[in-house]
């Protein structure tokens, strides 16, 4: 039996609002275990992009508790990276692309492990050929998969990512959906 890394109990979350604290989430449960693929849907607005960031240790949450593979979530927990929405602003314009997936791991690792760490992430993007360029040279689905090999050179037990495939054509969404059931 796959062991539980999230459990998610109660959580509500409430933001500030001009007439009050404004909630947003409200009594949410539920279990991820080891393993399984997790689909958030609901209409805009509805929380969604909430949910993933107290789950990132991004947001506090109101009410209830957050466990990540035993821990009580208070910050970003080890081993989940969030692949933002946003994925223009959560890149680094001053680094290329090569630097921009070094991010998070160049403290950790070096040599052949952390250049072979980012050769992996870039082909399994399809980005490796333009491992020298700048964010600003990117189109926004190339931005997209550049912020998903930074995660995924991270090789993190959870990636928590919101709509991670919106700037992407239909054949590089599904061949990258394919990519990300088998990692």
């Amino acid at each position: 039996m796959n062991r539980t890394l999230y459990a998610v109990d109660s959580v509500g979350v409430q933001l500030p609002d001009a007439d009050g604290p404004r909630p947003i989430l409200q009594a949410v449960s539920f279990e991820v275990r080891a393993g399984e693929n997790i689909g958030i849907v609901g209409r805009s607005g509805a929380g969604k992009t909430t949910l993933l960031r107290v789950l990132g240790g991004l947001v506090d949450a109101s009410s209830g508790t957050v466990i990540f593979d035993g821990e009580v979530v208070r910050r970003p927990p080890s081993g989940a990276v969030m692949v933002f929405q946003d994925y223009g602003n959560a890149l680094l314009p001053w680094r290329t692309v090569k630097g921009n997936v070094a991010l998070g791991i160049e403290e950790k690792i070096s040599g052949k492990e952390l250049d072979q760490r980012i050769d992996t992430a870039l082909t399994l993007v399809g980005l490796k050929h333009v491992e020298k360029e700048y964010p600003a040279k990117l189109s926004g689905g190339m931005q997209q998969r550049l912020q998903i090999a930074r995660a995924l050179a991270l090789q993190p037990k959870v990636l928590l990512m919101d709509e991670p495939f919106g700037a992407l054509d239909a054949m590089t969404k599904a061949k990258l959906q394919e990519q990300l059931c088998h990692i």
